[in-house]
């Protein structure tokens, strides 16, 4: 981490550009988000989920302005609600200071952020899960469990 003491801080965006021989071969910007107003759930690609009781799926939860983008300071708890057949294997955050259990409905956010691991069941069908919190939209995140 850099800290830059003589620098005031101003809301925009910083970016930055890698040169090899001349020639742009890396792109970076950092850009100042908005208050965070929604949850979005976004799934790591899975071909396909199945009804084995082994298969497990990730699901990255976020605290999001409204233009999308990720809000970092946002450490605000998310409650979980399952449906159908698969259960909450794990939670977890990312914090190495956290002290909240890595199993059950709910998890604070850290960076804005959390993870939630499903296991699938053994029987094929719709699973949503349902991510809410005290002060932004609750976000839905459906998929089906094949047999």
């Amino acid at each position: 981490r850099f800290i830059f003491e003589n620098i005031v801080y101003a809301p925009g965006k910083l970016e930055a550009w890698a040169y090899n021989d001349g020639k742009v071969v890396a792109k970076h910007r950092l850009q100042t988000t908005g208050k965070a107003v929604a949850l979005r759930i976004s799934a790591e690609e899975c071909e396909q989920w199945q009804a084995n009781g082994m298969d497990i799926q990730h699901l990255r939860i976020e605290a999001v302005d409204a233009q999308g983008r990720r809000v970092r300071e946002v450490s605000e708890k998310v409650q979980l609600s399952l449906k159908g057949d698969a259960r909450i294997l794990a939670v977890g955050n990312g914090n190495i200071a956290n002290h909240e259990l890595n199993i059950g409905n709910e998890i604070s956010l850290h960076h804005g952020s959390c993870l939630v691991i499903l296991r699938a069941g053994k029987t094929g069908g719709k699973i949503s899960l349902e991510a809410q919190s005290n002060s932004m939209r609750k976000a839905l995140w459906v998929d089906e469990l094949t047999q």
